[in-house]
């Protein structure tokens, strides 16, 4: 006989179970018919199966879920990219196998070997799939998109002098590597800010108007 903490325990671990799956029957249907949705373009002339429509269509599909291999972290994904939101069409997979059946997942270059954004993703020292995916948008080349700056953030010359990423950092308010003013510095670096910004922030644009004094 179970007793009530494990009747609880239980009981709250089914509730999350069963939101998790809500939220991926929920995403399913806005990527078919959410027309503000980022990628919706990709998914035009696709559609979700009548038999997981509607509110019985939600239980019926939880059913399935369960059934074929659905466990907490995994997502689901389209065996044929072309197909729709079937049974028969539909698996379960990991973040890294459904970023591979993307149809626009990115080919990069690096030193003459080709490979996919999410497989260059999982290379040691390299950037997470979305950061990669920004940092091209801004127009870096395909190696420092990957990878990142190959800076020595051990030590920064801003206006002629050079100090130590600490000293710089403790000159506008930190105390320690550990403060936030270092961490921000840092990750303002590896943005790609120039050093004498990354330090002391940058300044607001303000447009002049030789009129606005004689306003």
């Amino acid at each position: 006989m179970w007793t009530q903490k494990q009747r609880e325990k239980y009981a709250a671990r089914a509730d999350r179970e069963n939101r998790k799956l809500n939220w991926v029957w929920n995403g399913m249907h806005r990527r078919i018919n959410d027309p503000k949705r980022h990628n919706h373009e990709s998914y035009k002339g696709k559609t979700v199966c009548p038999e997981w429509c509607g509110p019985e269509g939600l239980q019926r599909f939880k059913v399935w879920a369960r059934a074929n291999g659905w466990k907490p972290g995994l997502q689901i994904d389209r065996r044929d990219n072309n197909g729709n939101y079937t049974p028969d069409n539909c698996r379960f997979v990991t973040r890294s196998e459904n970023m591979r059946n993307r149809t626009d997942n990115r080919t990069l270059t690096i030193n003459g070997v080709t490979r996919i954004m999410t497989e260059w993703s999982e290379q040691p020292g390299a950037a997470k799939p979305h950061i990669i995916w920004k940092r091209l948008n801004r127009g870096w080349d395909d190696e420092r998109a990957v990878f990142g700056e190959r800076m020595d953030l051990r030590f920064l010359t801003i206006a002629g002098r050079t100090k130590s990423l600490l000293q710089w950092a403790q000159n506008v308010g930190a105390t320690t590597c550990r403060s936030n003013i270092y961490h921000n510095i840092k990750k303002r670096l590896l943005r790609g800010w120039p050093p004498d910004e990354a330090v002391f922030g940058r300044v607001p644009k303000i447009e002049f108007n030789p009129c606005a004094e004689f306003a």
